[in-house]
């Protein structure tokens, strides 16, 4: 990443990383390094891609839980301490609120989502259930988990989480991470009320359909990257193409009608999914065509009467591609013809 870049992602994220502090209790180390962001941002930006430690947790109510309970679906982990009066409250209740879109994007049982007291002497199990109902947080698939100090302090270090006690209180990011179904760190979001999006495309990226990729880490894919001039041409390449396409869809957005778009929407998960058939929700597709969901209800009807697809259930499967390119705006074949002349 170039000293440009750099820069711009720390101006970026300045204005949303904030400092949580309480009264430190008095038994409390002093902490080795005062805290600095920077130094923290690029702690929690090299987790990304790192497998997630197993230590033993426990719930509200008491139940021994690991993070390996929680493989097989996405996992977002927040951390806390309940003795923050209200940096870490408007934190979760901004949490709950687009944990609650996601679901409905993605499905109510689509990913799973921990909170996490790093302050192991007072965040013990009746502190978190305390501090679950003060946020007014009681959804399914959300624990609220208290831990010996030793485990915590893995945990926080396998997702990049820093915090420091100090005179005026702990010090750290604001900070959710998306874990994998694997258990590997696949995201982080900043900030106390981030915008939805922030946390939703990387779960839609995760729970959008099944499938398999390759996956690299962050410092062999740099050293690849600067010794490989062919690396480097197919990787501009795909930037290119993925730029343009951006731009198709943003005019699409707003000038189509809402049954071709979705036509067009169709033809290019089939393209990714590589199958005739795939999982998805209408608020799946409201949320990805920025229409109402009664919209969305009525095109795929549409499209249903025409023979085009078959729908139940969050099933889809297309019918008749060739029926659904001729359904489906201009801006499909557009970016057909920009792949093909860009990535041969």
């Amino acid at each position: 990443m170039g000293t440009l870049t750099r820069w711009c992602v720390r101006a970026a994220v300045s204005g949303i990383l904030l400092l949580c502090t309480v009264a430190v209790r008095a038994d409390s180390p002093a902490a080795p390094d005062r805290f600095d962001r920077s130094t923290a941002l690029a702690v929690s930006q090299a987790a990304i891609g790192r497998p997630v430690g197993d230590g033993v947790f426990h719930t509200s109510n008491g139940v021994p839980r690991q993070i390996s309970d929680y493989a097989g679906k996405p996992l977002v982990i927040s951390l806390v301490f309940t003795s923050c009066h209200h940096i870490c409250p408007t934190t979760t209740k901004h949490l709950a609120t687009v944990v609650e879109k996601a679901r409905d994007v993605l499905g109510e049982d689509s990913f799973s989502v921990v909170t996490l007291g790093f302050d192991a002497p007072n965040d013990t199990a009746d502190a978190m259930r305390v501090f679950a109902a003060q946020q007014g947080v009681d959804l399914d698939g959300w624990d609220f988990l208290s831990g010996d100090q030793a485990d915590i302090d893995a945990l926080a270090a396998d997702l990049g989480f820093q915090y420091y006690p100090s005179p005026s209180g702990f010090d750290h990011l604001i900070q959710s991470s998306i874990v994998d179904a694997d258990g590997i760190v696949f995201r982080q979001v900043y900030g106390i009320q981030f915008e939805t999006p922030h946390l939703i495309e990387p779960l839609k990226a995760l729970v959008q359909g099944a499938g398999e990729a390759w996956r690299v880490a962050v410092r062999p894919f740099r050293a690849e990257l600067a010794h490989s001039p062919a690396l480097r041409r197919a990787l501009g390449r795909y930037l290119l193409v993925l730029m343009a396409q951006r731009a198709t869809s943003a005019g699409c957005m707003r000038f189509h009608e809402v049954g071709p778009r979705l036509a067009r929407w169709l033809l290019m998960s089939q393209d990714r999914a590589r199958s005739n058939q795939f999982r998805v929700t209408h608020e799946f597709l409201a949320y990805m065509l920025g229409v109402r969901r009664v919209g969305v209800t009525a095109a795929a009807g549409e499209l249903h009467r025409r023979g085009l697809i078959e729908y139940h259930r969050g099933e889809m499967k297309i019918l008749d591609r060739q029926g659904l390119e001729s359904a489906s705006c201009s801006c499909y074949s557009a970016d057909e013809r920009m792949y093909s002349e860009s990535m041969p």
